[in-house]
């Protein structure tokens, strides 16, 4: 398998590096804490073809990573303005 692979799950960023030791890691947007965390379940979805999987390159995932970084950090002053 090439690496590293960039794409949309669902509604999910997720991407799959490799690791220094020539492994691999997959990592999925967390939209909570607005940091990727390892998620290996979603190794399958983007190894095997389905509908639900659209990839990108890099150039457009980081694009999508920025805008929903932009988008939680909006979200969570408009929260700070409610208290």
């Amino acid at each position: 398998m090439k690496l590293p692979i960039f794409a949309v799950v669902g509604v999910r960023l997720v991407r799959v590096l490799e690791t220094g030791d020539g492994g691999m890691s997959v990592e999925v947007w967390d939209p909570k804490s607005g940091e990727f965390v390892r998620d290996r379940s979603y190794l399958e979805k983007v190894t095997f073809t389905n509908n639900d999987t659209d990839f990108v390159s890099q150039e457009k995932f980081e694009e999508m990573v920025a805008a929903a970084r932009e988008r939680r950090a909006k979200r969570l002053a408009e929260d700070t303005e409610k208290k």
